[in-house]
C-alpha cells in the first residue's frame, strides 16, 4: 500500500522539478528586451486610454462566480449522467438534491439583486467620484 503513495510522491516530485527546470531555462534562453512598448498596458492591439488601474464594479465578479458555480455543476452532471442508469432511483435523488441547492442560490442571489446590470427606479446612485464605504 505505501508502494503507492510513494510512487505518487516521486510523480508529484519529478512534477515539479520538471516546471521549475522549464521556467529556469526559459529564463535563461529568452531575449531580455525591455522597453516602453514592451512594459505598456496590452488591449487588444488598441492604444490604451487612460489609468490600467480602475474600479470594477462588484456585479462583474458576483456574475462570473455565478457562472463557475454553474459550469462546475454541469461538469459534475456528466459523471452523473454515466453512473445514473445503474444506481437508478438513488441517483436520481441525489441529482434533484445538488440542482435544487444550487437554485436556492440563484434564486437567493436574484432576490438579493445580485444579478441586475441596471439600477432599480428609485434606488441611488452615488455621485462620481464618491464611493459609498462598507
Amino acid at each position: 500500500m505505501y508502494f503507492h503513495f510513494f510512487n505518487l510522491g516521486v510523480f508529484l516530485l519529478l512534477g515539479a522539478v520538471a516546471v521549475f527546470a522549464m521556467l529556469l531555462v526559459g529564463a535563461f534562453l529568452r531575449p531580455k528586451r525591455p522597453g516602453r512598448v514592451k512594459e505598456d498596458t496590452y488591449e487588444c492591439g488598441i492604444l490604451p486610454e487612460g489609468e490600467g488601474w480602475i474600479r470594477f464594479d462588484m456585479r462583474f465578479y458576483t456574475v462570473a462566480l455565478i457562472f463557475l458555480v454553474f459550469d462546475i455543476e454541469i461538469a459534475f452532471l456528466f459523471p452523473w449522467a454515466r453512473v445514473f442508469e445503474k444506481l437508478g432511483a438513488v441517483a436520481l435523488v441525489e441529482g434533484f438534491i445538488f440542482v435544487l441547492i444550487l437554485l436556492v442560490g440563484l434564486f437567493y442571489v436574484w432576490a438579493a439583486g445580485d444579478l441586475a446590470w441596471v439600477k432599480s427606479v428609485g434606488e441611488e446612485e452615488p455621485p462620481a467620484g464618491k464611493e459609498e464605504k462598507a
